[in-house]
């Protein structure tokens, strides 16, 4: 019924606005704790149009659902209901995520915000243009504004002894405020208007407009001490390095809204759903939570839920403060993302290929390539631009001479390589961005594929058609003991577990034997752990260095290559906070393993955070 009544409200919003929307925008949280904890399970937002003055849109967020925790303690799936957890973010950036949410689901509705009425505490409006549509305005709300203001004074006020008088404050919060309100769709002389006030603080009244009663000749401002003027040319310079930012934003403030619609609506849903009653628990279960085990409990939480907010702040930046609206320009926006979510093998196509080259080495030529997806096939070979090693072309029966390849002394049709990788990027296309598996991949033929993708600028396009890979081989010695296969070649294999013989080391022959391997061994233990993507290579590439510099140990190398944490992620991350980001991000206790995600050594964090100051 609630979606019902925002859509029918948002199809008169876009009659009365002419397609033009204007709305008001605003989140909120069930736990707040003052300003200082922003660690809720839950936030809300709502969005008002302006001329209905009716709800339009609202999101939720959770960060928890009680059945699928309660299904996880247990070690059992949880049953099919309404999960209510759909945020694993930290709290702060919930209100920027339910702004793109909302308005995106307008815009599928047929309607488009064209100006957004909002406070100046997150980053919202900076999310909103870099992913939704960079040409909306904001417009500030005013009673946010002013706050914002008085904040920034007493900031100011730590440092600067005259700002702690609360009458000075208020003059300066006074005249700022005038000054908006005055001159309301006149941007132009609001910024002179800015311009003007620290002068004006300091008796330079030559530049000040009618309100100003200077002209009297026993004007006193009298809420600045003594009834003079300020004087102190530390405090000027931090004035006018505020006003300065304020008059840069003297388009915005030249119109500036209201969100108190919002602030009621939020006012609503917290005495509706107060978090500070517990009224669904039965008085049994109230006394159990009277018990040392549960207070136990819940300060385990506690921590788990501040260890986790911790790194989340600095994988997603400054995403909510104070006046932080007022810098979109330089809002950092880019998230630091570990281990992207790996798709299920079943959730996709899957496609079988295989790699014969002219070498060992990941440098060498492609000269066939063949795979297999569903009733599909590929297989073409490739002119090498240069000549094959001994071994590979006695393990593969491949010869090249005079511009013609031959196998066991049967001439084969060749095209040229950047043609064969452009033919197989297109058979890629064929199909629903497929897994690629293969044998021994992760170290053999994907580096060699890599290498060749790169020689004629098809690494983007390749990257852009698959869903990732499975190797065989990691998933063979997972699978089957070494008591039952001699080893974990191919061909031995498919000889130990299915009886089968084949032309090995031809790439076609390869991917039929492959395919039978792991529909009739292998496919039923694979799961999303064994999934790797194409980030794996130039993320150990980037940790290399450090490796070799002795500032990880190969076993750390490999953790950070597993959840995806490259040296321009660390960088960013030790930027975001030089103390404790680094700590943060390896030190939190991931769920599923109830272990660190990197490590909690001491000696390994001080290792990498000493690397980046001194880098």
């Amino acid at each position: 019924m609630a979606d019902e009544t925002c859509q029918k409200y948002l199809q008169e919003e876009i009659k009365l606005s002419d397609g033009n929307i204007t709305a008001s925008f605003d989140g909120a949280w069930q736990k707040r704790g003052t300003g200082k904890a922003y660690n809720s399970l839950t936030g809300h937002s709502s969005l008002f149009g302006e001329k209905t003055k009716k709800l339009i849109s609202f999101s939720v967020k959770g960060k928890q659902c009680r059945i699928c925790s309660a299904a996880k303690r247990r070690g059992n799936p949880p049953r099919v209901h309404n999960c209510s957890k759909n945020w694993t973010g930290s709290a702060k950036a919930m209100e920027p995520a339910m702004a793109c949410e909302m308005l995106q689901k307008v815009e599928s509705q047929g309607g488009k915000i064209q100006t957004l009425t909002m406070d100046n505490d997150s980053t919202t409006i900076a999310r909103v243009k870099a992913t939704v549509n960079p040409n909306i305005r904001k417009k500030s709300d005013s009673n946010h504004t002013k706050k914002g203001f008085t904040g920034a004074l007493v900031e100011l006020s730590s440092t600067h002894k005259a700002l702690r008088n609360i009458k000075v404050r208020g003059h300066i919060e006074k005249c700022f405020m005038y000054c908006v309100q005055q001159h309301q769709d006149n941007p132009a002389q609001l910024k002179t208007g800015l311009d003007n006030i620290v002068p004006h603080l300091y008796g330079e009244h030559h530049c000040c407009g009618s309100w100003c009663k200077s002209e009297s000749t026993n004007y006193k401002p009298k809420n600045l001490p003594y009834g003079k003027p300020l004087s102190c040319s530390l405090l000027r310079s931090a004035l006018e390095n505020l006003f300065d930012k304020y008059a840069g934003k003297a388009e915005e403030l030249s119109n500036v809204g209201s969100t108190q619609l919002n602030e009621n609506f939020n006012q609503m849903v917290s005495s509706k759903a107060p978090k500070r009653l517990l009224a669904n628990k039965l008085k049994r279960k109230r006394l159990q939570l009277c018990q040392r085990s549960a207070k136990r409990r819940r300060l385990e939480l506690k921590a788990e839920r501040l260890a986790k907010d911790a790194s989340q702040s600095v994988l997603e930046g400054a995403t909510y403060c104070s006046k932080i609206g007022l810098d979109e320009d330089t809002a950092d926006l880019e998230d630091v993302i570990i281990t992207p979510l790996k798709p299920s093998p079943e959730s996709s196509s899957l496609m079988y290929f295989d790699l014969e080259t002219t070498g060992f080495k990941r440098t060498s030529d492609i000269v066939q390539i063949a795979a297999i997806c569903g009733d599909s096939s590929f297989n073409v070979y490739m002119n090498p631009s240069g000549r094959f090693t001994e071994e590979a072309s006695r393990v593969t029966g491949l010869f090249y001479e005079g511009g013609i390849m031959k196998r066991h002394g049967q001439t084969l049709e060749t095209i040229s390589a950047e043609e064969g990788l452009k033919q197989f990027v297109n058979f890629l296309a064929s199909s629903s961005k497929p897994f690629l598996i293969g044998h021994n991949i992760q170290n053999f033929d994907v580096p060699i594929l890599l290498y060749n993708l790169q020689r004629f600028d098809l690494v983007r396009y390749f990257q852009d058609e698959i869903s990732g890979f499975i190797d065989t081989y990691k998933l063979s010695k997972k699978v089957f003991d070494k008591e039952t296969v001699s080893n974990y070649k191919q061909e031995t294999l498919v000889k130990a577990v299915l009886g089968l013989d084949y032309d090995a080391h031809n790439a076609m022959s390869d991917v039929i034997s492959l395919k039978a391997l792991y529909e009739r061994k292998l496919a039923s233990e694979c799961d999303a752990s064994d999934v790797f993507n194409w980030a794996y290579y130039s993320v150990k590439t980037s940790l290399e260095p450090l490796v070799n510099q002795k500032v990880l140990s190969t076993l750390i190398c490999k953790r950070l290559v597993s959840c995806s944490l490259s040296v321009s992620k660390l960088r960013l991350i030790h930027k975001r906070d030089p103390h404790n980001g680094i700590r943060n991000v390896f030190s939190e206790v991931v769920s599923d393993s109830k272990m660190a995600r990197i490590s909690k050594s001491k000696n390994v964090i001080n290792k990498v955070v000493e690397f980046f100051n001194a880098n």
